[in-house]
C-alpha cells in the first residue's frame, strides 16, 4: 500500500510523536510506501523514524507559546496538504490539528483516517485551566477563537472515513463530541528496550544510588499533567533515601523548577534522548502519574513494562508490541479498501 501520515509538529519524543513515528515506521518496515509530512520535525525524533518512510516538511516556523502553535498547526494544515504529492491507497491523519486534510487532502487518497489520541481538550473539557495559563491579551481573545475552533474541529472530524481511538477514554469523547464511533487500538511499547538493561546498570549509568528509593516522571511539561501534584505526593513519601527525577521539556518548565528548587530530593532532568529513556524507567521503583483525564498514557504503561509500581494508580491496559499496534492498523486500512472495491 502507499500510505501518507500526517502530523502536525514534532515538537520532541513526547506520546504523540513516539506513536507516529512507531506506526509509521513499523508501517514502513511491513513493505508499504510511507510518506510522512509535518509542519516541521525536531531532530531529536529522528531516531525513531524508519529510514524507509520519505518526510517532507512545510517549514512553518513555530512561536514558542505551546497553545499558540497547535493553534497556527490547526490554521496551517491546508498548506500541508498542498504539499502532498500523488494519490495514496490510505491517508492517516493523527492529531487533532490534522483534521482540516479530511477536507483539503480528499481527492488524494482512497481513504481517509483520523487517529485521534485525544479531541483539542483545551476548547472542551480542560478550557478552563488553559485560560488560567494565558496572559490577559490571550485571555481576552479565547472566548472569541474557541467557538470557532470546536464548530470546525466537529465539522472536520465527521468527513473522515473512519476513526481510530487510542484508548476507551478517547473512543468515548469521540463519540461525546463526534456523535461517531471509534475502532480502539491501545498504542504499542517497545518491550525489548527494557529486557535488556538491568536494574544496576541503570543506576550506575545514572549515578544513582543502590539503596535509593527512586520516583519516576516523563512527560511534556503541560499544565495539565499536574506535576505539582506529583512533587507533592512524592514530599509526602516517608522513605528516608528518596529522589524524584523529573523527564521531560514543556511550557511548565520555568514554574515547576521554582517549585522543585523549594523540595528536596528533586531532578528536574530535561528532555533526555530515545537511547537513554528506557534507563531511567528501569532504574525507578516508582512511577508517578498525575495527568488530568489522561487519555492513554503511554509513559506509564512503558513505566509498567520496566518494572516501576505507578502511584497514584496502576493502569490495566493489555501491553501490545509496535509491529502488534501497526498490524491492526494496517488491518482496517485495508479492509476499507477492500469495501471501497466492491463498491
Amino acid at each position: 500500500m502507499k500510505i501518507c501520515y500526517i502530523y502536525p509538529s514534532f515538537t520532541g519524543l513526547f506520546g504523540g510523536e513516539r506513536h507516529i513515528l512507531s506506526l509509521a515506521s513499523q508501517s514502513a518496515r511491513a513493505g508499504n510506501e510511507v510518506t510522512l509530512y509535518t509542519h516541521r520535525f525536531n531532530s531529536a525524533c529522528a531516531p525513531l523514524l524508519d529510514r524507509r518512510v520519505l518526510l517532507v516538511q512545510t517549514g512553518l516556523l513555530g512561536t514558542g507559546s505551546h497553545n499558540l502553535d497547535s493553534l497556527l498547526d490547526f490554521i496551517f494544515m491546508p498548506l500541508l496538504c498542498t504539499r502532498i504529492r500523488g494519490r495514496f491507497d490510505a491517508l492517516h491523519a493523527m492529531q487533532w490539528q490534522s483534521t482540516p486534510a479530511s477536507i483539503f487532502a480528499r481527492g488524494k487518497a482512497s481513504v481517509l483516517i483520523y487517529g485521534c489520541n485525544e479531541p483539542p481538550r483545551a476548547f472542551y473539557d480542560l478550557e478552563e485551566e488553559t485560560k488560567a495559563s494565558m496572559n490577559l491579551a490571550s485571555k481576552l481573545v479565547f472566548p472569541l477563537v474557541a467557538p470557532i475552533v470546536r464548530m470546525l474541529d466537529r465539522f472536520f472530524a465527521k468527513r473522515f472515513d473512519w476513526i481510530i481511538s487510542n484508548s476507551e477514554w478517547t473512543a468515548a469523547q469521540v463519540e461525546r463530541i463526534y456523535g461517531r464511533t471509534s475502532a480502539i487500538i491501545y498504542p504499542g511499547v517497545e518491550k525489548k528496550h527494557f529486557a535488556l538493561i538491568a536494574r544496576n546498570d541503570a543506576r550506575r549509568k545514572l549515578d544513582l544510588a543502590e539503596d535509593a528509593t527512586i520516583f519516576l516522571s516523563v512527560s511534556k511539561l503541560h499544565r495539565r499533567k499536574r506535576l505539582g501534584e506529583a512533587m507533592r505526593i512524592f514530599a509526602r513519601r516517608k522513605e528516608k533515601n528518596k529522589h524524584f527525577l523529573i523527564v521531560g521539556s514543556g511550557p511548565e518548565l520555568e514554574n515547576l523548577s521554582r517549585l522543585a528548587s523549594k523540595l528536596r530530593g528533586i531532578r528536574m532532568v530535561g528532555a533526555v534522548e530515545e537511547a537513554e529513556l528506557p534507563l531511567y524507567y528501569k532504574a525507578a521503583d516508582y512511577f508517578i502519574f498525575t495527568a488530568k483525564n489522561e487519555p492513554f498514557g503511554l509513559a506509564p504503561l512503558e513505566a509498567k513494562t520496566a518494572g516501576c509500581k505507578i502511584l497514584p494508580k496502576d493502569f490495566r491496559h493489555p501491553i501490545l508490541g509496535w509491529r502488534a499496534h501497526a498490524a491492526a492498523v494496517l488491518s482496517i486500512y485495508k479492509n476499507m479498501l477492500q469495501k471501497r472495491q466492491l463498491q
